[in-house]
């Protein structure tokens, strides 16, 4: 029995010879998609910032100010 093809090996493509490939494919199939679809123009962000609640917001400024944090982190909270 003649051995399974590379793009067939499931084992072989799950593992870490294979990464490359994976990290390739990440880039392959949106891109296909993206064309089958007719997409020519895409625009990206990216970001991580989170704001908190506003009642965590507003706890966190209630803490540090009972504290006597300095002014500083006090304004800093407000501002956020």
């Amino acid at each position: 029995m003649p051995p399974v093809k590379a793009y067939r090996n499931l084992e072989f493509l799950a593992g870490e010879h294979a990464r490359t490939l994976r990290i390739l494919s990440e880039y392959l199939e949106p891109e296909s998609r993206l064309e089958r679809e007719g997409i020519e123009d895409v625009v990206v962000f990216f970001g991580s910032a989170r704001a908190p609640s506003i009642a965590d917001a507003d706890k966190a400024l209630a803490e540090a100010s009972s504290n006597g944090a300095p002014g500083e982190e006090i304004e800093h909270l407000q501002k956020r």
